[in-house]
């Protein structure tokens, strides 16, 4: 039985992993995204896309045979988490070298941010969410609007990205999780 543990596990492997990902590469500090880190890196690639490859799969799992199931968001929910998902998967693929590739990858991470940004405004309109959920969902919104326009202005060249970068999946996923839990 899928369950809302998947959620923590893939979380809590998440987190360990890029935490890794800026101990084992700390070149270039919060002023690189965790793609950044690893890019000069042959073992980071590597390792960053086995990383993504297990956790993926986890929310995955999670959002389509718990979450879903659970709360009947609009199908649009499931079709963004989907989008979301597979360009994130893709981006570990394409290191942002600073090549012709870097747009590629820029191009894949926005659409991966875009996909889970319209995946969780779906949720205002459908679903068996409460009042309480809603405004969690839409302080996550806000939140998430806002770093992704500062990462837009900036061109994702802000001195402080890393954070700019944790801060928009922290928001999505604390949205989430409070829904899940409250």
């Amino acid at each position: 039985m899928v369950s809302l543990h998947l959620l923590w596990i893939a979380l809590s492997l998440l987190s360990l992993g890029l935490y890794g990902v800026v101990r084992l590469w700390p070149e270039g500090g919060t002023a690189r995204t965790f793609s950044q880190h690893v890019a000069d890196h042959k073992a980071g690639v590597f390792y960053y896309i086995f990383l993504f490859t297990l956790v993926l799969p986890i929310f995955a799992a999670f959002f389509f045979f718990w979450f879903i199931p659970t709360y009947h968001p609009p199908i649009l929910f499931g079709i963004f988490i989907f989008i979301g998902l597979l360009a994130q998967y893709l981006c570990t693929f394409i290191p942002e070298t600073g090549t012709k590739r870097s747009g590629l990858h820029r191009s894949l991470a926005f659409i991966s941010a875009l996909g889970l940004l319209l995946a969780l405004f779906t949720t205002l309109f459908g679903g068996i969410f409460s009042t309480i959920d809603k405004t969690f969902i839409i302080v996550g919104l806000l939140a998430m609007a806002a770093l992704l326009c500062m990462l837009v202005v900036t061109r994702a060249n802000h001195p402080k990205v890393l954070y700019i970068q944790t801060g928009y999946f922290v928001a999505f996923f604390a949205s989430i999780t409070l829904v899940a839990y409250v």
